[in-house]
């Protein structure tokens, strides 16, 4: 594996440092805690007797502090001056102090410059606060961890009861609203979400289910990672030959949201809907396809680049919408036609398709937004081709005693009416 840096940033009490070690392990990569840097500044100016509040003070106390780390036993450890004080910097007084800490100038001028040379020659995962959006700008993943401060209060306070102490709730829980104001409104690299971070709320998650939600999210990404270029090759020579052949317009490409879950939805017309999707929606949509085109060598190469999720349409396969299912949950973005196989255009023969209901089936359950697409043509050679993205839309609500499968059905027509009128055409095909 070619080095990898991955940046795991969120709130206090997020998990950060316990997923970021967990994810480190598995990948058998080297993981920095970086807010336990800022505990140990904060630990030497509390034996100082220095105000964290004080930065003047603290730019003399840096002079004498040297924080290095080593790695024994799979663990992080953290010495100040040579001594080890891993556990010395984990109490309620250092963590408090580390925030107050973290918000100078000095302080983090030094820790960001010992951050980076950690970076530079190694696979690493570091988990802070600022690590994506600022020590690590070009991080190759770059997750951001959150959940409410009342679910993060109540994990910290088990965890310091596992330590033998007897915190009251409330608390921690003041201590925690504390250290997110303090952390997300001081001036030098506040608290925030980078612009392409994955934002993970694991609010009711147990620990066990975060770690497999973003170890799996991690591998996913290493495999994209991994076919990067080869993704930017048939994306150019698809579009270039697309452009050659027909008339292309698309329009609504600004409804296409940036980040997060989302599922495209298109009308099928021909071969060229997957290319034509794939090359002008900027996103990296991992269309469900049919498994007997993992038997065409270029074809299947193809379908790996782009992390396609192959379907075996001759049974009812469980495993692909379980996976469709997973990779939502993870933030991806699918492609899916619901009318399953290549539409035989409506105004001639008007041979007619049950629509399927696996999309809004998959948004409904995930609470994910499904992005309407329409496209008219012949797809004769040197035709028009139109191509029209709609605005994000999101499926209706099931009363408790609606039939499903009734209720599905209606749904996924709705949308085959909404995708073939963005285009000015008229869905016709049957729903039953």
């Amino acid at each position: 594996m070619k080095k990898i840096r991955i940046a795991i940033d969120g709130p206090a009490g997020a998990g950060k440092s316990t997923i970021a070690k967990y994810v480190a392990k598995n990948l058998g990569i080297s993981y920095f805690d970086t807010g336990a840097m800022y505990r140990t500044v904060a630990l030497a100016a509390l034996r100082k007797n220095i105000d964290p509040k004080r930065e003047e003070d603290l730019q003399s106390l840096l002079d004498g502090v040297n924080v290095t780390t080593k790695h024994i036993s799979d663990n992080m450890h953290i010495f100040l001056n040579g001594e080890d004080v891993t556990m010395s910097i984990r109490t309620k007084e250092v963590s408090l102090a580390s925030s107050d800490i973290a918000i100078h100038k000095c302080v983090r001028e030094k820790m960001v410059t010992l951050q980076r040379d950690m970076a530079k020659s190694q696979s690493v995962v570091m988990d802070g606060r600022d690590i994506g959006s600022f020590v690590l700008k070009d991080a190759d993943i770059k997750i951001f961890l959150t959940a409410t401060s009342e679910d993060r209060a109540y994990r910290r306070l088990l965890e310091l009861q596992e330590k033998g102490q007897d915190p009251i709730y409330e608390d921690v829980l003041k201590d925690i609203v504390y250290r997110d104001m303090n952390d997300s409104t001081r001036d030098i690299a506040p608290l925030i979400q980078a612009e392409d971070a994955y934002v993970f709320n694991t609010t009711g998650n147990t620990l066990d289910e975060t770690k497999k939600l973003i170890y799996d999210f991690v591998l996913e990404e290493i495999e994209i990672i991994k076919y990067a270029f080869s993704r930017k090759v048939v994306v150019f020579f698809a579009r270039s030959l697309l452009n050659i052949f027909y008339r292309i317009k698309i329009t609504g490409t600004e409804n296409v949201p940036e980040n997060g879950a989302l599922i495209v939805c298109a009308n099928h017309t021909s071969y060229a809907d997957v290319p034509l999707l794939g090359c002008y929606i900027t996103r990296l949509i991992h269309f469900v396809a049919k498994k007997e085109l993992l038997k065409v060598p270029v074809v299947s190469y193809i379908v790996k680049a782009f992390d396609s999720i192959t379907v075996d349409r001759n049974i009812k396969d469980i495993s692909a919408a379980k996976e469709s299912y997973n990779r939502l949950k993870r933030g991806r973005c699918l492609g899916i036609f619901p009318e399953g196989t290549r539409a035989v255009h409506i105004i001639k023969g008007r041979k007619k398709y049950k629509i399927r209901t696996g999309a809004v089936k998959l948004s409904y359950e995930t609470g994910t937004p499904i992005l309407p697409v329409g496209i008219r043509s012949s797809f004769k050679i040197f035709s028009k081709v139109t191509m029209v993205i709609g605005k994000p839309v999101s499926i209706g609500k099931k009363d408790d005693a609606e039939n499903s499968g009734r209720f599905f059905n209606s749904e996924a027509k709705k949308l085959m009416d909404h995708i073939y009128g963005l285009v000015g055409e008229k869905n016709e095909y049957s729903d039953s």
